[in-house]
């Protein structure tokens, strides 16, 4: 089998291979390679990360008898979007503006609206819930926007992911805490005692209400944006202007 190697540098976007062989080898800088298998019956994307210390992903498409190989310094969706450099839920908000209407204006709802929950409160719960489902982007930011809101540091973030080990937190806010995580693992989880454990702390119902659907809701934006297979940057810095802009400006902003 014939393999094409193509040497790439970092300032370029796509190369351009006019060949119908089904194996291409691409090696920059000869620290890394990946080969990129394309079945020559079928017009497909293909696309995989170099490797995990390189943010760098790779898109082949094939039309005809060319390939147009492109690479990205940020991982790509398991979709095209329209903007690949947004990461998480802004980049299919961005993809889908006919669904991202109604998500924004339930995450409007859910966190900044009226309610005897402080909007700090609720962000906790949906940051809490997303870590717990696994969703980097969706735990981070929204800590970011609980610290906003609470004028705090932004090591709020990994103290969520302790279970608020050094937060203080009110002991009605914990049990509503308890409540979400029984949520994330199945609604049924929910027992009468969790209940009356929140009501005993002077939970209202209309907060053990709200607690379980921004709980449901959560799992609902976890799974749409690890399922399309977003990125989202590591560090909690990168989501300051982000959790300031959510807590301050609200979801149904001007984008």
């Amino acid at each position: 089998m014939i393999r094409i190697i193509h040497r790439i540098s970092i300032s370029q976007t796509s190369v351009l291979v006019k060949n119908q062989q089904d194996l291409f080898q691409i090696n920059r800088n000869k620290s890394f390679c990946i080969f990129l298998r394309i079945l020559c019956s079928q017009f497909l994307t293909f696309q995989d990360k170099i490797s995990e210390n390189q943010n760098f992903t790779v898109r082949v498409f094939r039309a005809n008898d060319s390939f147009l190989i492109i690479y990205s310094k940020y991982p790509m969706a398991h979709i095209k979007l329209l903007n690949e450099e947004l990461p998480g839920i802004t980049g299919l908000l961005n993809y889908r503006p006919e669904t991202a209407k109604s998500l924004l204006n339930l995450a409007e709802t859910l966190l900044r609206s009226e309610s005897t929950l402080t909007s700090g409160e609720r962000e906790l719960i949906a940051s809490y819930v997303s870590h717990l489902n696994g969703c980097h982007f969706c735990h981070t930011s929204h800590g970011a926007a609980a610290a906003a809101h609470l004028q705090c540091d932004l090591d709020l973030i990994d103290d969520i992911k302790q279970n608020f080990a050094t937060t203080g937190i009110s002991p009605k806010l914990r049990a509503l805490l308890n409540i979400a995580a029984k949520v994330q693992k199945g609604g049924k989880n929910v027992l009468p005692e969790d209940i009356t454990l929140a009501r005993n702390e002077e939970a209202t119902d209309k907060e053990i209400h709200d607690t379980v659907l921004i709980a449901a809701a959560f799992c609902m934006f976890n799974r749409y944006v690890d399922g399309l297979g977003t990125f989202a940057p590591k560090e909690n810095e990168a989501y300051r202007q982000m959790g300031e802009m959510m807590a301050f400006a609200g979801y149904n902003r001007p984008r």
